[in-house]
């Protein structure tokens, strides 16, 4: 199975927020092929330099995961499949069906909701 974490979902480990504990859970299933997108990649380096993070403590904490393919089709998809004003949303989700994941995790509401007709999107 080929799961991709979105940012949300990655960051919430990443910096051990609240729901930390449960996202961690989630990728401790060893059958999954867990990835990343070239956005959440960017997203972890600027968050996390901003927390005093060096880069190859990042570099390091995001090696375990997959980085998905991307092109520009990913934008033409993002932008036939918008559904409000998040495009950052439709580009992750849009990326995510061009490499033919299964299932996408994140931890926002408004993605599962917008999305979820075309991809399975869980929550945690």
């Amino acid at each position: 199975m080929k799961v991709v974490l979105d940012s949300s979902f990655l960051l919430e480990i990443l910096l051990d927020r609240e729901y930390a504990h449960e996202c961690k859970g989630v990728t401790a299933e060893s059958s999954a092929l867990f990835c990343i997108s070239i956005i959440t990649v960017h997203l972890c380096y600027y968050f996390l330099l901003k927390e005093g993070r060096s880069i190859s403590t990042i570099t390091r904490s995001i090696a375990p995961f997959t980085i998905l393919e991307s092109s520009s089709n990913d934008l033409s998809l993002a932008l036939e499949i918008l559904q409000g004003d998040d495009f950052e949303d439709a580009l992750q989700v849009s990326i995510a069906l061009n490499n033919r994941c299964d299932i996408m995790y994140t931890l926002d509401k408004k993605m599962r909701s917008r999305y979820s007709d075309l991809l399975i999107i869980r929550r945690v």
